[in-house]
């Protein structure tokens, strides 16, 4: 949106407040019923709204404390969001980079991420700081340092 539309439209909701009104359509609108339960319509909103647009997982105050985590599955991705030691919240892809697992599930606190698999280690930042046995893993996998990380809130 651009700089002028956002004035344009800020100006109109400031209108609305001090004339305590709001927009009103000519008629209500009406949706099919298959609108709610079209299978292919919800994939397609999903992949539209979930996909290209930031979602909102929470209010910060959800992460109070660092190592506060929680995670999400509704955009069709596993999502990790954990705020970090430095207090800053992160969201990342809530997989590990060597199998996929999952390295965390439902919301608490923790101090790290452990793949169920084999025991690859992530910490609060997305940094991978640990592989058991590291001689079993590829040269590649050891210098991969960093957890996909989806965004930075």
């Amino acid at each position: 949106m651009s700089r002028q539309d956002q004035i344009n439209l800020l100006k109109r909701l400031l209108h609305y407040v001090e004339t305590r009104t709001t927009a009103m359509a000519e008629s209500p609108w009406r949706n099919e019923v298959s609108a709610y339960t079209d299978a292919e319509r919800l994939a397609e909103e999903q992949r539209v709204l979930f996909r290209r647009h930031p979602l909102v997982m929470g209010f910060a105050s959800d992460w109070p404390a660092p190592g506060s985590f929680s995670t999400d599955d509704h955009a069709g991705l596993p999502v990790l969001i954990v705020r970090g030691r430095d207090s800053r919240l992160r969201a990342f892809l809530n997989v590990c980079r060597h199998r996929g697992a999952k390295v965390a599930e439902g919301c608490g606190k923790a101090r790290l991420f452990s793949c169920p698999y084999h025991a690859w280690t992530y910490d609060l930042a997305g940094e991978l700081m640990g592989i058991p046995d590291e001689r079993c893993f590829s040269r590649r996998a050891q210098r991969t340092r960093v957890a996909r990380r989806t965004t930075a809130v």
